[in-house]
């Protein structure tokens, strides 16, 4: 009702499109600060990207990190599953 209050048109918006991740264009430096120090927390990664300007929230990252890990794992060692 605020759409058709607001604008006159009565026609659904879109629902459900696929954003990319803002990290997709911090990979490589994320993956860098995990090798460097694995133990660290998503608060922590967190900061850290904050500190570069970055603001995400631990959703955000943990969503990253999960869809990361699997690329990484089929990548990494095809034969493994063998």
């Amino acid at each position: 009702m605020g759409q058709f209050r607001r604008t006159g048109n009565v026609q659904p918006k879109r629902q459900g499109d696929y954003r990319q991740s803002i990290l997709l264009q911090h990979t490589a430096w994320l993956l860098e600060r995990i090798e460097g120090k694995g133990d660290l927390t998503l608060a922590e990664i967190r900061q850290s990207l904050s500190q570069k300007g970055v603001r995400v929230g631990i959703t955000t990252l943990w969503r990253f990190f999960d869809v990361t890990a699997l690329i990484l794992k089929s990548h990494a060692h095809p034969e493994a599953g063998s």
